[in-house]
């Protein structure tokens, strides 16, 4: 799916706000050869940093920010990112993202 900046925010800030009692959060990743990407990685990977804001995922340009590149860089090397919402296993995420956007 591709999607724009603007979308992709409002779609993680959607999520998360319905999903945040999941294990498993919806994160911005930019990719220079995919763009704008949406992923979900379990928040393990970014207990480190505390509570973690939707907003602070994001730079002021919409692109992700520093914050949300390390959450991913951890998140991949403990391998809990993940593509889609059903590769959660989550039934919150499933859930949310069936409503919501990401399956119609």
């Amino acid at each position: 799916m591709h999607l724009t900046k603007s979308s992709r925010a409002s779609i993680i800030a959607t999520l998360n706000a319905i999903a945040r009692k999941s294990v498993w959060m919806a994160l911005p990743v930019d990719d220079f050869l995919c763009g704008c990407l949406l992923v979900f990685v379990h928040k393990k990977a970014a207990a480190l940093f505390g509570q973690v804001s939707t907003a602070s995922l994001f730079a002021q340009n919409g692109e992700a920010s520093q914050l949300s590149a390390e959450i991913y860089r951890i998140a991949c090397i403990h391998r809990l990112a993940v593509a889609t919402p059903t590769m959660t296993a989550c039934p919150i995420m499933v859930e949310t993202a069936d409503r919501e956007f990401l399956t119609h």
